[in-house]
């Protein structure tokens, strides 16, 4: 992964947003997103995100091809993992490694994937499953918690209308397993550029 201060990065959204906070934003809603769907819960909660919402690092495990690419101009979902953990402000390479590892299992032959990702990766392989997941990282003298959730993106929050880079500030908060992209506005510049460049 490109060598950069990401824990300095996100220190400095941080405090982008937390000056210039926003009360409100419209987000669009897809015809096809239901009240059932567990990602329209993000329309209920997206108030207390915005006001409440602590500024982290999301990795995207996998997302709608048509997100790479400015047309059609869609907003479609993903999966990311996220963690409101203080590790993983400066572990990136670890949420990294954890999305990669999620996705391998993809359309794998069940048999071969360990039993404690099974469940995960039917779930990745079945694009209308919103399950939800929480998982425990044992490190040497602790586990951390992080989340794998389906998500919405929304383009007018990315820079380029478009995903670029695989790693995502994000609002989350810990009683909610909704998140919401960061607006672009608050990004570093540092960040950004690397971000579009397909580095990050």
């Amino acid at each position: 992964m490109l060598e950069l201060d990401f824990y300095k990065e996100l220190l400095q959204m941080r405090e982008n947003y937390k000056s210039n906070p926003l009360n409100d934003i419209k987000l669009n809603r897809p015809e096809w997103l239901d009240s059932e769907d567990p990602m329209s819960e993000i329309y209920e909660n997206k108030s207390l995100l915005l006001q409440k919402g602590e500024v982290i690092y999301a990795h995207i495990v996998q997302a709608n091809t048509i997100l790479f690419k400015r047309f059609p101009p869609f907003d479609c979902p993903a999966q990311i993992v996220y963690s409101l953990d203080p590790y993983f402000m400066e572990q990136i390479d670890v949420l990294q490694d954890i999305a990669w590892k999620i996705y391998s299992y993809k359309e794998q032959d069940i048999d071969l994937v360990p039993d404690e990702w099974k469940e995960t990766a039917r779930v990745i392989t079945d694009e209308y499953d919103r399950t939800d997941f929480t998982f425990l990282l044992n490190l040497n003298e602790k586990s951390v918690k992080y989340h794998m959730i389906p998500t919405m993106i929304y383009r007018k929050l990315l820079p380029k209308r478009k995903l670029c880079g695989s790693l995502l500030p994000v609002l989350a908060l810990p009683e909610s397993k909704q998140v919401l992209i960061l607006p672009k506005e608050y990004w570093t510049n540092t960040f950004t550029k690397a971000w579009v460049e397909g580095d990050i």
